[in-house]
């Protein structure tokens, strides 16, 4: 609750979501905290039942969790990896044309994540996303 304070503070105009896990270790987890919404690990979105906030995203890997996403009504999605990275070096890259294909048959919105840096941009809109995501390498 109080990051979700110190980030209106800071971004007055930007969205705030808080990750699934992050929102079930708090308390009255119904309540966003001050957030406007959820976004969905992988693990929670296989899980979900219905839309769990009026804003929410998940967290995708294939076309399964694409759908499931889908399904939900959710209202974007990150893919990933699209590339290597060093946050998960375990993952196999998908590579822009299975992102591109995924992001075609998605049905919903989706930002590439894995590997990104801002000078992908305009690579990744040309593969179908709405933008890029990440954990490091965007600053």
């Amino acid at each position: 609750p109080a990051l979700v304070a110190q980030l209106r503070a800071a971004l007055p105009s930007a969205r705030i979501l808080l990750n699934s896990d992050t929102l079930a270790a708090l308390p009255a987890a119904a309540d966003l905290h001050g957030a406007d919404g959820v976004h969905l690990t992988a693990a929670a979105l296989r899980q979900a039942t219905h839309k769990p906030s009026p804003l929410c995203g998940a967290s995708c890997h294939d076309a399964t969790e694409l759908a499931l996403a889908r399904a939900l009504g959710l209202d974007f999605a990150t893919l990933s990896p699209v590339q290597a990275t060093t946050t998960h070096p375990q993952a196999v890259p998908l590579g822009w044309p299975r992102f591109a294909a995924l992001a075609a048959a998605a049905g919903l919105p989706v930002y590439a994540l894995g590997g990104m840096r801002r000078a992908q941009l305009d690579e990744a809109v040309a593969q179908g996303a709405i933008g890029l995501a990440g954990i490091s390498g965007l600053d």
